[in-house]
């Protein structure tokens, strides 16, 4: 089963556009989150087997009867410095890495607009699109 990528505004709180309002019956290992709050992009990847306490914003428990052992573990970016990348970068665009040291950003041709929606670019036109659906 292929992993999922689930877009976020929030972190806890239980409502649809919060990380912890994903029905834990629909979470496998390894599937990724990112939450965009505040001006602040937050990288997450679900560990299946983690009885860990919440811990807003390193540790968040899906709420709901299904969590059970799941939690969505806050990924550390970077290697202790500072992270550079493109400027001018593309507004609502998702940044690549350049390299393996965690500290260079490339920007891509692909955005997550304030919708969810995710749009792939060639040349500056929109050749497809995808709305996520939240909830």
């Amino acid at each position: 089963m292929g992993k999922k990528v689930y877009t976020k505004t929030a972190l806890i709180g239980g409502a649809a556009d919060a990380l912890d309002s994903i029905n834990g019956s629909l979470l496998n290992k390894g599937d990724i989150a990112i939450v965009s709050l505040e001006g602040t992009i937050y990288f997450y990847v679900l560990d299946n087997d983690n009885r860990d306490d919440e811990a807003s914003p390193d540790v968040i428990k899906p709420d709901g009867q299904y969590a059970g052992t799941k939690r969505w573990v806050l990924q550390a970016c970077g290697g202790g410095g500072g992270i550079t990348g493109p400027d001018p970068s593309t507004d609502h665009a998702i940044a690549r890495w350049d390299g393996i040291t965690g500290k260079i950003l490339l920007d891509s041709t692909v955005t997550v607009e304030d919708d969810n929606e995710i749009k792939f670019y060639a040349g500056g036109v929109a050749l497809a699109s995808i709305k996520a659906v939240i909830g």
